[in-house]
């Protein structure tokens, strides 16, 4: 899959889109197929290396995401697979790629548009 990771700290040349493995839900958390995915100023902040004391390289960048959950790990209940949601995963990061995951406390079902 595709996934924009900052390998070393600067401007937007710093990001760089990769092909990386899939990632995997662990227990509690569920895999999001990400449709769309909005530039939080975390996500500069991140890259431009102002919160380097809390994140480490490699870094994938991305905080808010809306996509359809794709699996689910270990432990989670009441979600399921095809369910749409919307959230922001913060210093974690990860959401600019194709796939992301979440734990339940980062995101919200969205609501049902007809």
């Amino acid at each position: 899959m595709k996934a924009i990771r900052v390998n070393q700290w600067g401007g937007s040349d710093a990001a760089e889109i990769e092909d990386v493995e899939r990632p995997q839900p662990g227990p509690g958390e569920v895999l999001v197929r990400v449709k769309a995915a909005a530039v939080n100023p975390v996500d500069w902040k991140i890259r431009e290396g102002y919160l380097k004391d809390w994140i480490s390289l490699p870094f994938f960048l991305g905080s808010d995401f809306a996509g359809d959950i794709e699996a689910v790990g270990e432990g989670v209940i009441g979600l399921e697979p095809g369910m749409p949601v919307y959230g922001m995963k913060g210093l974690r990061g990860g959401a600019f790629a194709e796939y992301t995951t979440a734990l339940p406390s980062e995101f919200a079902r969205k609501p049902f548009m007809p």
